[in-house]
């Protein structure tokens, strides 16, 4: 019983961490909370939590608690798990390929 509970511990530990992806020349992947960011190559700085990620590099800063996305402090809607946003042509949000804007 001592195993299977430090092995779903374990489980459950893996599945909160960020994973950084190289990516392509110009781009980085990073995942949390079930959620892809897709960022420029930049100086940057990630944090985590089960539920979401926060990146913040030179030319922008995005954060999603799991449901929303913030991106430069502007709403950009809802997310659930499995979404990939792409930060590399900002003005540009792109969320699973689709254009976002702000809500406002």
């Amino acid at each position: 019983m001592k195993k299977l509970t430090l092995v779903c511990l374990a489980v459950l530990l893996t599945a909160c961490d960020v994973q950084v992806e190289s990516g392509t020349g110009s781009m980085q992947k990073f995942q949390g909370g079930g959620i892809t960011f897709e960022v420029p190559l930049e100086s940057n700085s990630v944090s985590h939590s089960s539920s979401g990620i926060a990146y913040q590099g030179d030319s922008v800063s995005a954060e999603t608690d799991g449901s929303t996305l913030i991106v430069n402090g502007q709403n950009y809607g809802a997310l659930a798990p499995g979404d990939i946003v792409n930060l590399q042509n900002l003005p540009k949000v792109l969320v699973n390929g689709v254009e976002r804007s702000p809500d406002t």
